[in-house]
């Protein structure tokens, strides 16, 4: 379920007498998104078929978000191991290198997962598995309920942050801009430690290819 970024403004807009609502609808979803990449506390997981000789694929959408981040690949439940696509360079046509199952995985786009080796082998239904962080879009107007009812306080300090720096306004204030922003970092803080304890250790991922 999705709560109304506008939702946030009765929060909001007693700290900024005069603020227009566009202003700070655009500093809510920047501080959403800010707070999403850094903290990871929005998380999904997702599948899709694995096909033989495909390497790239396309990690299935999630309605009014983008991958932040992968957090974790798998075949089957067996977790790869990840690699920088300049580790794999080093090896004499890595890219044509073909298994019949791959051991690592490797991010060159947004939203896209490459294999390595390239599959030999077609597993479906579903046979490759995806952990991602997600974030609000750009043009969000709508954020997860817990985002809401959990670190709604927290959105509302960044916001101000933004808002509050911003030279020349009625509501310019550098100070409480300062203290909103310190209290935006905690925040972030305390949400990353709050996903680390609810979603656990990174699963353990088969031995990486050297």
């Amino acid at each position: 379920m999705a709560t109304q970024l506008s939702q946030f403004l009765s929060l909001l807009l007693p700290h900024l007498p005069g603020a227009p609502d566009v202003a700070c609808m655009n500093a809510l979803r920047r501080s959403a998104i800010e707070f999403a990449i850094r903290s990871m506390v929005w998380r999904a997981s997702s599948m899709t078929d694995m096909v033989a000789d495909q390497a790239t694929y396309a990690i299935p959408a999630v309605t009014d978000a983008a991958v932040s981040q992968v957090l974790a690949v798998g075949v089957n439940g067996v977790w790869l191991e990840p690699k920088q696509i300049d580790d794999l360079a080093r090896r004499q046509n890595w890219n044509t290198i073909a298994a019949a199952l791959p051991t690592n995985y490797y991010t060159q786009t947004p939203g896209t997962v490459s294999l390595y080796p390239i599959p030999t082998t077609t597993i479906s239904p579903g046979g490759l598995n995806f952990q991602t962080a997600l974030q609000p879009l750009q043009d969000a107007t709508t954020v997860p309920d817990f985002f809401y009812t959990y670190y709604a306080q927290t959105l509302v300090d960044g916001a101000l942050a933004l808002l509050m720096s911003t030279p020349a306004k009625d509501y310019t204030q550098p100070d409480l801009a300062v203290w909103h922003r310190q209290q935006f970092e905690t925040g972030i803080a305390q949400a990353t430690q709050q996903a680390a304890n609810s979603f656990g250790r990174t699963p353990v991922r088969v031995t990486a290819v050297k």
